[in-house]
């Protein structure tokens, strides 16, 4: 557990309704994220979150597929330390693990 860990969901917020996410994941979905993260965008549209780019990250989805793609979206973006949840929400939810967010 990283103090400075940013947990990113990049599922849309009515599938993280249905399911919960990660507590304290921050919901960014994948099509906002390849604008939140870009340095080039106008600074309105980029999230502050994302502005070190060596800071820990974990992206994840549902099950696991859409989580890799914003991993690699923000590693081509040149972010550093970037990590995917293995199995995604589901995997959490069947370790046992709490969710937030979920109705």
């Amino acid at each position: 557990e990283e103090a400075n860990l940013l947990v990113i969901d990049v599922r849309d917020a009515a599938d993280i309704a249905q399911t919960g996410a990660v507590p304290g994941a921050a919901n960014i979905s994948y099509g906002a994220l390849t604008y939140m993260a870009d340095n080039e965008a106008p600074e309105s549209w980029r999230d502050p979150r994302l502005a070190d780019r060596a800071r820990p990250i974990v992206t994840t989805c549902i099950l696991g597929p859409l989580g890799a793609l914003g991993g690699k979206l923000l590693r081509d973006m040149g972010f550093t330390n970037v990590q995917i949840l293995e199995g995604g929400v589901q995997a959490w939810i069947e370790a046992g693990l709490p969710v937030s967010g979920k109705g």
